[in-house]
């Protein structure tokens, strides 16, 4: 319960902490993640009993031994701060994790942030709660704002608590679920406050290349496992490709000074045909498993749609030159990552410590 006492000890100070004027929303939302973490907290069970369950399905139970595995790999292996996170089974009733909102500006990459004594600002906010969420998201668009809303599998609470594992994680095929688990644990190892482009694109690229290094260890560089996971790895980046491509066109065409912001919400309906158009006929025969990966063609008129992208796979290419310079190395990238989380800019760090080792 020592956790409980803390989680509400830092609600109750945020709250007290907020201005008298604080949004109906925001308060609503401080006191559904307060309750929404503690139902987490006191609902999870051992993993052991969660494995001796005789109701878990043989699939469960063995992703659930897989799940302990790709963790203690995460600890011993690539030197991520663990803890006790993923000793525990939370069971969703179907259910994600928390569904996910965040919103844009229609004319311009501006995202609506939000702003938390002590856990800093946000570009998106978690809601246990759908209703919530929902009336949220119908506010911001009253509002004239580009809305996303989705359920999240998991999400991590960097090291304050033990995240244990969601049953929503359990539907994964094996390399997502291992990528999914050491993305999260990053958080707990690498994480900026008020920076969510940074924290999500640290975590997305340690996943990414930590699970292929663990699915190649312990099922061979030959085996059908590790040749789906390269397969799927290829096919996300071919897709980000193509999103990184829109959100390039899109600044351009938002930067336009001879267009007023109005024309331009009215215009760029253009702009978004034409990247479905150019997906379908140069990306979409190109994947491995285009049923699988085709849909993300389907581009939305809706910058929060694609800001939620780019948050997470901003600048992938400086990650992949710092595990270069370090031989493959991927803790010694983290460590990297790590000084450039204290930096102001830690994406313009990379690029100066890659250009320091030319």
């Amino acid at each position: 319960m020592n956790y409980s006492r803390l989680f509400f000890s830092s609600i109750l100070l945020s709250l007290m902490l907020l201005s008298p004027g604080c949004a109906p929303t925001e308060f609503k939302f401080v006191v559904s993640a307060a309750f929404g973490e503690y139902n987490v907290i006191t609902q999870s069970v051992p993993m052991q009993e969660a494995l001796d369950n005789p109701d878990l399905s043989s699939d469960t139970h063995q992703k659930l031994l897989w799940a302990q595995q790709v963790r203690d790999y995460a600890e011993s292996q690539i030197g991520l701060k663990v803890g006790k996170s993923y000793r525990y089974y939370y069971d969703t009733s179907g259910k994600p994790a928390v569904y996910n909102l965040s919103a844009s500006q229609k004319f311009t990459f501006d995202p609506y942030t939000w702003s938390f004594p002590i856990f800093g600002t946000f570009e998106y906010l978690g809601y246990f709660s759908q209703k919530l969420a929902n009336e949220y998201m119908q506010q911001l668009k009253d509002e004239n704002y580009d809305v996303v809303i989705y359920g999240a599998i998991a999400y991590s609470t960097s090291g304050v608590f033990s995240d244990p594992l969601y049953s929503s994680m359990i539907d994964l095929d094996y390399p997502l679920l291992t990528e999914t688990i050491i993305h999260e644990l990053t958080h707990s190892t690498v994480y900026k406050i008020s920076d969510s482009e940074f924290n999500e694109s640290v975590a997305q690229f340690v996943g990414q290349t930590g699970s292929l290094e663990f699915i190649k260890g312990v099922s061979g560089e030959e085996s059908d496992l590790y040749k789906q996971a390269v397969s799927e790895a290829q096919d996300r980046a071919l897709v980000n490709q193509f999103l990184a491509q829109v959100y390039d066109d899109l600044v351009g065409f938002y930067g336009r000074t001879d267009l007023t912001d109005d024309e331009k919400i009215q215009q760029r309906e253009q702009i978004f045909q034409s990247e479905r158009d150019r997906f379908k006929k140069d990306f979409l025969p190109a994947l491995h498993d285009p049923d699988r990966f085709g849909g993300w063609g389907a581009v939305p008129t809706n910058n929060a749609w694609i800001l939620l992208n780019h948050r997470y796979n901003r600048d992938t290419e400086l990650f992949e030159k710092v595990l270069q310079a370090g031989n493959q190395d991927l803790p010694s990238a983290i460590e990297v990552f790590k000084q450039a989380e204290a930096a102001d800019d830690s994406f313009q760090f990379l690029s100066d410590w890659l250009n320091a080792k030319q």
